[in-house]
C-alpha cells in the first residue's frame, strides 16, 4: 500500500518545516512549495517545488507534480500569507493595490487550493482521510488597523474554510 502524501503551500522553516517533520514521522511522503528553496529546512526526501503561491495560476501544476511523484495529497496544508503593514493607526495608508495582492495571496488564492485538493480527494481510496489545513491568526477574530490587508485574507480564508466544512464534512473530508 502507498505511503499517504501531504502538501504543504507555503513552506518555510518554522511552521512548513514543523509540520513536515511531524507528518514524515508519521509515515507519510512529504512534498513542500516554497518561494525560494532553503536547504537547510528541507530534507532529501521531501520532494520541493519552487512556486511563488503570490499567484494561484500555478497550483495546478504543482498538484500534477506531486500526483505524478507520489500520488494524490491526502492532506493538503496552506500555510501562505502576505501582508503589507499600514502606517500605524492608519489602516487607509495603503495602496489599493496592496489590499487586493494580501488578500488575494493570504485568502482567495486559497479557494483554488481548496478547489484542487477537493478533485486530488476524490481520487483517493474510500479508507482515506481527506484533511485541508489553513494556518490562520488572531485577525479572523481580532482587528489590527496596520494589518488590514492580512486580515481581509485571513478572515477570507476562514470563510472558505467554514464552507467547505459545511459543504463537505459528512462526506469524510475534513
Amino acid at each position: 500500500m502507498p505511503k499517504p502524501v501531504i502538501l504543504i503551500l507555503g513552506f518555510g522553516n518554522n511552521i512548513g518545516a514543523n509540520v513536515a517533520s511531524r507528518f514524515a514521522q508519521a509515515g507519510f511522503d512529504v512534498a513542500v512549495v516554497c518561494r525560494k528553496i532553503e536547504k537547510e529546512c528541507i530534507l532529501p526526501e521531501y520532494l520541493a517545488i519552487k512556486k511563488d503561491l503570490r499567484e494561484a495560476e500555478g497550483l495546478a501544476a504543482v498538484f500534477e507534480e506531486v500526483e505524478s511523484a507520489y500520488g494524490p495529497p491526502a492532506v493538503v496544508v496552506y500555510n501562505v500569507a502576505q501582508g503589507v503593514f499600514a502606517r500605524p493607526g492608519e489602516p487607509l495608508s495603503l495602496q489599493y493595490s496592496d489590499i487586493v495582492n494580501d488578500a488575494t495571496t493570504t485568502g482567495l488564492n486559497a479557494f483554488e487550493a481548496a478547489r484542487l485538493a477537493n478533485e486530488a480527494f476524490n481520487k483517493l481510496p474510500a479508507n482515506q482521510s481527506r484533511v485541508f489545513i489553513a494556518t490562520g491568526n488572531q485577525l479572523v477574530t481580532q482587528n489590527i488597523p496596520h494589518l488590514i490587508g492580512l486580515s481581509i485574507g485571513k478572515r477570507a480564508l476562514a470563510n472558505i474554510i467554514e464552507a467547505c466544512a459545511t459543504a463537505y464534512g459528512d462526506s469524510g473530508k475534513r
